[in-house]
């Protein structure tokens, strides 16, 4: 059975959002906005995720559990995003 449509995914806490100076040049020499990975990440877009780390994921926000996205840029290189499990205590 395929997962409901995202509008119906339940929603989580991000908690305290940061950014390594590393990510955030990648970022730029991809010409790619922060917030646009953040969103996608927010919205249940594991993206690159194997199907069973999706999986899990989808999972972890029912259980309040650590999440984790990544996201391949056009330069070849690789954004990780994660969520914590104690976002909520942030």
């Amino acid at each position: 059975m395929p997962p409901p449509p995202l509008k119906h995914w339940p929603h989580f806490e991000i908690g305290r959002v940061s950014m390594t100076n590393a990510d955030s040049t990648e970022l730029d020499e991809a010409n790619i906005k922060s917030l646009l990975l953040l969103n996608r990440h927010v919205h249940h877009d594991w993206d690159d995720l194997a199907l069973c780390d999706k999986v899990q994921n989808d999972v972890a926000v029912l259980m309040g559990q650590r999440l984790l996205s990544t996201y391949s840029l056009a330069t070849g290189k690789t954004i990780w995003v994660l969520t914590e499990a104690d976002r909520n205590q942030n």
